[in-house]
């Protein structure tokens, strides 16, 4: 399988810094090498074709003229192949070469560049000029290095939080930061004298404990392993966290008095006594609830001698809690804990998926201009849940087709290669499996074998699905691999409960849900605050949704940020709070959120069912193998509609004008599943 993380999705930055080590070493005859980048913002190509114009008056007037004047003309050739400056600019390089025969030969190449360029320039030179290609090298070098910054920055913090409460209680804690251009042997010899000096005080336990990034999520995937299992004597065991809107720390002080009170009339009450009274002893040693709020977990333990222990964990999380709780019970509540490694893993997936979408990006940017120049390329992405035995029967179906009507290199190679990658597949993974295979012709006339392989980091959708051969590859189908899902922000009010929500694709997300103990004033204040700070301090999101009861329709969404006025879609009215009031609220809301996966797969539930219950008969098509297609003539802008099947896709007549023979754009395909 190839390697598409390492290689495949830098084939355009490849390509860059190939032609620089091709160009930057080439001397001409005189001035006689042209160098062009066309910038974006020019609305035509006036300029740069009047420059040319008056290059090609003003060199006829040299000596040693001709190797200029044909890279000129070379280069006014090119210019014709364009109506208008493309969106991000072009470069074109153009010079006389001498074969190995001892003819010359003019060569120009003309490309658009992955992205914006920003310089503007028409030289001609004794040597290239590799500014526009050093920007684009440089743009890629930029963003790799951005993008490293900004994770050691994270780690950063993360050990700086993971650090800043570690106390020694008695045993030795080294910090020792070094600046470049010390000696080792002066900073090992400072390092004995501190430990003479430690010494000396009776600091005597020397204890360095071996530290990472990773410290924090560490440490509370230790302390999950060390509780989870842990059985009390009764309801002996004490969990309880405290987020950071909590103002002080009353309400959990009261409620423990209260377990104080109501346990002792329990039997075999000892155990959670001593557990809660541990506890408040630990909220003794705190003035207020600190930033990120507070963990507590308490509980008796008996030790090797057979006497009993009492057992206290209190810590401050490295990120914001949302979980409001104070539960006496036989075990202790993981909630606290999975909440904080789930922000972790929602980190990383989100990072991951970025950088996915980036290198889907390259990927389409690489292969968009691709041509076969008569060979067959195949382009093969394949949902879940597809037969790999049904794929490659089509795709001999296809070969079979493209030779019978005459499209001429049928390499027979190809096909065995395409067979060899799907039969390293029992069955197609779960979001997908995307090839692309062919022989294409670079920009020096020479052919190069493309294998590109992989399995997409989301689902491949059923309209996306293709298998076709042709002479260029279709990359229409990694469109909606290539853009991030739109976040959406819920927030769902009702009498004192209120929940905040994100909703991407088909992925939901708990922000945070409590229930209200103040009065109304305080309530909506509250309610405004977190809003600015989720939706727009947390969280980047298109639109928001409130779903409040009837009598409080205008309470919230007067008081909200403008920034959330602008981008709030709908108001709607539910009965139930939290998670019953956010299912209540899909319904009203889904004619404006129509796009988004979540809501497509619940109203296609919601259909389904409707006609189970229907005393009719029920027709479920699985594989019916008809797509839509919405075609444009290209000559006339004449938009052409037509049903076709699996077999009819790969006549490639059906895609081309019975009048002109002109090949048609497709602009829309549907598959007629639901």
């Amino acid at each position: 399988m190839a390697d598409f993380h390492e290689t495949d999705t830098n084939i355009a930055r490849g390509k860059i810094m190939k032609l620089k080590e091709e160009l930057k070493d080439e001397k001409g005859n005189g001035d006689s090498l042209l160098s062009i980048i066309v910038p974006p913002r020019d609305d035509d190509l006036s300029r740069v074709t009047r420059e040319l114009r008056d290059f090609h008056r003003v060199t006829r007037e040299l000596p040693c003229h001709e190797s200029a004047i044909r890279a000129i003309t070379s280069a006014q050739q090119k210019l014709q192949l364009y109506s208008k400056v493309p969106p991000h600019g072009l470069l074109i390089y153009s010079r006389t070469v001498v074969t190995n025969d001892g003819n010359t030969k003019d060569v120009s190449i003309d490309f658009e560049p992955f992205e914006p360029m920003h310089t503007s320039l028409c030289l001609l030179d004794n040597k290239f000029n590799m500014e526009g290609l050093s920007e684009l090298l440089e743009y890629e070098d930029n963003y790799v290095r951005e993008n490293e910054r900004n994770i050691a920055i994270w780690k950063i913090k993360q050990l700086m939080k993971a650090l800043k409460y570690e106390k020694g209680n008695g045993n030795i804690l080294i910090s020792l930061v070094m600046e470049s251009g010390e000696e080792i042997f002066e900073v090992t010899k400072m390092l004995d004298n501190r430990f003479g000096t430690a010494s000396s005080i009776n600091m005597s336990a020397i204890d360095f404990h071996e530290t990472d990034t990773n410290i924090a999520r560490g440490k509370i995937m230790k302390l999950k392993e060390e509780l989870k299992d842990e059985k009390g004597n009764g309801d002996s065991l004490l969990s309880i966290i405290v987020p950071p809107r909590d103002d002080d720390l009353s309400r959990v002080t009261r409620e423990l008095r209260d377990f104080h009170r109501v346990t002792r009339e329990l039997p075999c009450h000892e155990s959670a006594i001593r557990a809660i009274t541990s506890a408040q002893q630990k909220l003794q040693l705190y003035s207020k609830v600190p930033p990120h709020g507070l963990l507590i977990y308490s509980r008796t333990v008996v030790t090797n001698d057979g006497n009993t222990k009492d057992v206290s964990i209190d810590f401050e999380p490295f990120e914001p809690m949302h979980t409001s709780l104070c539960l006496l019970d036989n075990k202790f509540n993981m909630e606290g804990l999975s909440e904080l490694l789930e922000y972790e893993d929602n980190y990383v997936r989100e990072n991951e998926r970025n950088i996915a979408i980036w290198k889907i990006k390259q990927l389409m940017k690489a292969l968009k201009y691709e041509k076969g120049n008569g060979n067959i390329l195949i382009s093969l992405v394949m949902e879940s849940g597809e037969e790999i035995f049904e794929v490659t029967k089509m795709l001999d179906n296809r070969f079979g087709t493209a030779s019978s009507i005459n499209m001429s290199a049928i390499d027979k190679g190809k096909r065995a290669r395409s067979r060899k990658i799907l039969k390293r597949y029992s069955k197609v993974p779960p979001n997908g499996l995307v090839i692309y295979n062919g022989t294409v012709v670079t920009d020096d006339g020479k052919e190069k074998e493309v294998t590109i392989e992989f399995e997409p980091f989301k689902p491949i959708g059923i309209d996306d699905s293709l298998c076709l051969l042709h002479h260029m590859f279709h990359i229409e189908s990694l469109t909606g691999l290539s853009e991030p899902e739109p976040k959406y922000g819920f927030i769902v009010m009702v009498d004192n409960r209120a929940l905040f929500r994100i909703l991407s694709g088909n992925r939901k997300k708990v922000l945070d849900e409590f229930i209200v103990e103040t009065n109304r004033c305080e309530y909506l204040e509250n309610m405004v605050n977190l809003a600015t700070k989720f939706y727009i301090n947390d969280y980047t999101i298109s639109a928001l949704v409130v779903a409040v009861s009837p009598t409080h329709q205008h309470d919230l969404t007067g008081r909200l940020d403008s920034c959330l006025q602008k981008k709030l879609m709908c108001v709607v009215e539910v009965s139930y709070g939290g998670n019953l009031g956010f299912d209540e609220t899909i319904a009203p809301s889904s004619n404006y959120l129509y796009n988004v996966r979540f809501i497509q797969e619940i109203c296609l539930l919601k259909k389904f069912m409707k006609e189970i219950r229907q005393e009719t008969i029920l027709i479920v098509w699985e594989n019916l193998d008809i797509n839509r297609y919405v075609l444009k003539v290209t000559t006339t802008s004449e938009l052409v509609t037509k049903h076709l099947n699996k077999e009819q896709e790969t006549d490639q007549s059906n895609f081309r004008d019975s009048g002109t023979n002109v090949e048609l754009e497709v602009q829309e395909k549907t598959s007629l599943i639901d």
